[in-house]
């Protein structure tokens, strides 16, 4: 529990985690140029794709102090948003419409219908997921990827399963390739304390806490450069922190 982590005295928490990392490794691999773009402005990946899925819910739904393209809160935004950032992290896990239409509670026709329309939005990460899931499934092989990519060998037993790993594989594998680079790139200066998924938890002296801060987002933000192949998609704005609580 992150409650058990506490800094010695006269120490901080630096911490540190990668913005929109699987949204990026996937846009970044697919080539998916609506993201792409929206990334590099800073914009929000999840309102975007919902005011494609819902350009006349999400006209109607702007309200005084709309932050959209940035991630917006408005009361129907927020619905729609919420919609899109569901289908944006479950089609990478190979979620199909039955699982979809429970988490969204939609009929199956109705989460049929918005998953076709989403694949159209994005056509570039569709075809590349597929790709992915096709060749697991004949070969029994996913790899992260690039430039790094591992293999994994796949010893699951039906397709479906299969196909699901070949999706999300090269996806988690090219997130966890980011955060090693980061780590063994830190030094000596930099102890890490904990890593969780796409974050680094450092403890510092208060008095180093700023520099500290500096050379982790210049750290982590060249490792995701490398790992994606694109310099600046993926950001990283580190924290100063005494507690590990949300």
């Amino acid at each position: 529990h992150r409650s058990a982590f506490v800094p010695a005295k006269g120490n901080v928490f630096i911490i540190g985690d990668f913005a929109g990392q699987e949204l990026g490794i996937m846009a970044a691999a697919a080539q998916e140029d609506i993201w792409l773009k929206a990334m590099f402005r800073r914009e929000d990946i999840h309102s975007l794709t919902a005011s494609l899925l819902y350009p006349t819910e999400w006209a109607k739904g702007v309200e005084k102090g709309c932050a959209f393209p940035k991630k917006c809160t408005c009361s129907v935004h927020a619905h729609v948003r919420h919609h899109a950032k569901t289908l944006n992290f479950a089609i990478a896990y190979g979620a199909g419409p039955q699982k979809i239409a429970t988490s969204l509670k939609l009929s199956e026709k109705e989460a049929r219908q918005l998953l076709s329309k989403y694949k159209r939005v994005v056509p570039n990460l569709t075809r590349w997921l597929e790709k992915n899931a096709r060749e697991s499934a004949r070969t029994r092989l996913s790899f992260s990827a690039d430039p790094y990519r591992r293999r994994r060998v796949l010893r699951d037993p039906e397709e479906w399963q299969l196909r699901n790993i070949g999706k999300n594989n090269p996806v988690q594998s090219c997130g966890a390739n980011m955060i090693k680079l980061a780590m063994i790139s830190l030094s000596e200066d930099l102890p890490i304390v904990l890593t969780l998924h796409d974050e680094l938890v450092l403890e510092v002296p208060k008095a180093k806490a700023k520099k500290a801060v500096i050379e982790l987002k210049a750290i982590m933000e060249k490792a995701a450069g490398y790992c994606t192949g694109l310099p600046g998609l993926i950001t990283v704005e580190p924290r100063i922190a005494t507690s590990l609580q949300k």
